[in-house]
């Protein structure tokens, strides 16, 4: 009996043998690169199972291109890449990663935040150009985070994951989300931070990028006073 094959379309942390088992006949795209379209329908042609990372388009073109396939496994907590209708129709299984990233993006989320508030960028960029002569009392002045206000734009699990951060800086949250918190209108005007926590379509709450434009011009004296430029 032959052995079902897998298609990886993507180099893993971990070894797939060591996890499959020796049942499996395993078919890796060894390489961080986005395996090519073309590539991807060829190698996929013989496969029991498909695992996808979030470029790879599922769609309908490569199901066809597939009529061993059973399951896709997409290796992200998305699945917007897979045409879920066209493989339920098919009788192939979907299957992804939810939370696997939540304390990884809000820690990264973070970073970024302190960055901006302490300036690590520029002061990284004035070591590594040899600038740095001593320590001065002006000389890259961030700013407190403590009593300071982080709104969250989606409050799913990153957004609370990012807010249960906030608490140990000592920062004021609010949220907006479909399930409530407070209205964007009134969200970001007392917001220091914006962090945006949300899916492409729900974005659509800001209304549109231009009326956030707008509303971020009405706030840049408040905003260029209290905090130093991302440069």
């Amino acid at each position: 009996m032959e052995k079902p094959r897998v298609f990886i379309t993507r180099r893993l942390v971990l070894a797939p043998q060591n996890v499959l088992g020796a049942g499996i006949q395993i078919d890796v795209h060894d390489s961080e690169e986005a395996v090519q379209r073309s590539e991807l329908l060829r190698r996929v042609r013989e496969a029991s199972a498909l695992l996808a990372v979030g470029g790879d388009r599922v769609d309908k073109e490569l199901l066809e291109a597939a009529p061993r396939l059973r399951i896709v496994a997409n290796h992200a907590v998305g699945y917007d890449n897979v045409d879920v209708p066209a493989c339920t129709a098919r009788g192939v299984w979907v299957t992804n990663t939810p939370d696997v990233l939540t304390d990884a993006t809000a820690d990264l989320t973070w970073a970024l935040i302190l960055a901006l508030a302490r300036r690590v960028r520029e002061g990284e960029r004035m070591v590594r150009a040899g600038e740095f002569r001593g320590w001065a009392p002006t000389m890259l002045l961030g700013r407190d985070l403590r009593e300071r206000t982080l709104g969250i734009l989606g409050y799913g699990r990153i957004g609370r994951a990012v807010a249960r951060r906030a608490e140990g800086f000592g920062m004021r949250v609010l949220f907006n989300a479909r399930g409530g918190g407070v209205p964007f209108d009134e969200l970001l005007p007392q917001a220091d931070i914006l962090s945006i926590h949300c899916s492409p379509g729900a974005k659509r709450r800001c209304r549109s990028r231009r009326s956030l434009r707008r509303r971020n011009r009405r706030q840049r004296s408040r905003a260029s006073s209290n905090w130093p430029r991302a440069t």
